[in-house]
């Protein structure tokens, strides 16, 4: 997950190190919806990404039980729909 507002194109170069292609697409959410659904939010800079994202479970459990990916997924917009 990043930080941010970002573009399809922009996403499909900094994960897939390669131009966007139709398939591709990008989902937003924020900190606020994620945490309000009982997850933790926290800032994970890597060396090729500094706006990366962990979201994780206060009890760190993995894998996700399929509640949790329900919960999860609920927290995002419609693709296409802007970040805004």
């Amino acid at each position: 997950m990043f930080a941010g507002c970002r573009t399809v194109e922009e996403m499909a170069r900094l994960v897939q190190r390669r131009p966007a292609q139709s398939r591709d697409r990008v989902r937003y959410t924020t900190a606020e919806k994620l945490r309000a659904a009982g997850f933790v939010v926290t800032s994970d800079p890597r060396s090729m990404n500094a706006a990366h994202v962990c979201v994780s479970l206060p009890d760190g459990s993995v894998p996700w039980d399929d509640d949790t990916e329900k919960a999860y997924e609920s927290c995002f917009k419609e693709e296409g729909s802007g970040c805004t």
